[in-house]
């Protein structure tokens, strides 16, 4: 088996987590590194997340998330858009997760950009809770469960857009 690049393990992980169940899973963390395995973590449910197979999910928001860590590094990994997900929750998670983060809410919080320190910063409650919340309450469990190692929080469409908005805003743990 060839060795992946850092690049290609998220590249790889971003795939994976489209899959529902292991019967329709065309990778396993083994086809991406013998060492792979999911990054063990507290029970997430007082943050809204659910932990089924080892995918985190919330079914009011349509989150899917994991954590996996392969050698000196933890990937927090976020699902995209899910138009099969309306058979599953409460709402479609076009509406559900992309409208909201459009708007720039989180749970309780409202996204504000000062132009003066040209910072995004979360500020007075708002909203219900959205999928950045979620995003944000796997990072920091990861991070606060990664030992040291680095973290790198990855994902496609919808997912990309989490990983880059999570990586703007403070997180409970900090950055190394």
């Amino acid at each position: 088996m060839a060795t992946l690049s850092s690049l290609q393990v998220a590249a790889a992980l971003a795939e994976m987590v489209y899959r529902r169940a292991e019967q329709d899973q065309a990778l396993q963390l083994s086809d991406i590194d013998q060492n792979a395995q999911d990054l063990p973590m507290g029970d997430l449910a007082s943050q809204g997340l659910t932990k089924v197979d080892n995918y985190y999910y919330d079914d009011n928001t349509g989150f899917v998330g994991r954590v996996v860590t392969v050698g000196d590094t933890v990937y927090v990994v976020f699902r995209g858009t899910d138009y099969q997900s309306l058979l599953t929750y409460t709402g479609p998670d076009y509406v559900d997760g992309n409208y909201p983060l459009g708007q720039g809410t989180t749970s309780g919080t409202q996204l504000s950009y000062d132009s003066a320190n040209s910072a995004l910063s979360v500020v007075s409650p708002s909203q219900p809770a959205t999928q950045l919340d979620d995003a944000l309450a796997l990072t920091n469990a990861a991070i606060a469960s990664a030992a040291g190692k680095n973290v790198v929080v990855v994902g496609q469409s919808l997912g990309g857009g989490l990983a880059g908005l999570v990586l703007t805003l403070p997180l409970t743990c900090p950055r190394s």
